[in-house]
């Protein structure tokens, strides 16, 4: 039996919407190029690939950030770190810079509605063709909103991101952080799906 997602498809992004409505399906990219370079299937499968688009300056000059740099760069480094614990630790995992972003069950689909305001119209059901270069990894995502909710304000060190980061790719489940700056909260738990794979919409099968 095929498995069942649920994922929020924003048809007014016309990349998006052409890519869904030629093929009635969404591929993750990672997948995607594995199907066809045989030099990148050799990386995706053996968890070496690299997806990350630029990495940080060494060489900066700048040693005390503004304000608007931090902001700016904040969404970035958060994935970055993301992504640095991910090959240090579980290669094997579907990068978030990759995969598609889905969900199993509409409770799940209804507390993001009621979280972020996402419109339940975008609403779409898919199946997961079967493939074994498949990929799919359960993770928490309101451990990535807290984060980005604070940003560079948690005060993370090192230590702390580092246990974070391990924390959501062990699949772990609500996290506290408690800054200086922003006082304690938790994340709280909306589970989500990273997927490498080919999605097919229900009313195309």
């Amino acid at each position: 039996m095929k498995e069942k997602y649920y994922v929020f498809l924003n048809l007014d992004n016309p990349v998006a919407r052409q890519n869904f409505e030629a093929s009635g399906r969404i591929t993750s990219s990672g997948f995607s190029r594995a199907l066809s370079k045989t030099c990148f299937k050799k990386k995706y499968l053996s968890g070496s690939a690299d997806y990350l688009p630029f990495v940080p300056n060494p060489k900066t000059d700048s040693t005390a950030t503004s304000l608007f740099s931090l902001s700016v760069s904040d969404c970035y480094r958060i994935e970055y770190n993301a992504e640095i614990c991910r090959k240090a630790s579980f290669s094997h995992l579907p990068s978030r810079l990759s995969c598609i972003y889905a969900f199993k069950s509409l409770e799940d689909c209804e507390k993001a509605i009621s979280l972020y305001k996402w419109k339940e119209d975008d609403i779409k059901e898919f199946s997961l063709e079967e493939n074994p270069l498949n990929k799919v990894h359960k993770a928490n995502m309101e451990v990535i909103s807290l984060v980005r909710g604070f940003g560079y304000k948690s005060c993370l060190d090192s230590s702390e991101e580092n246990q974070l980061w391990n924390h959501y790719w062990s699949g772990g489940g609500s996290i506290k952080i408690d800054s200086p700056l922003v006082g304690c909260h938790e994340s709280g738990e909306i589970w989500e799906y990273l997927i490498e794979g080919s999605l097919v919409h229900e009313n195309s099968t």
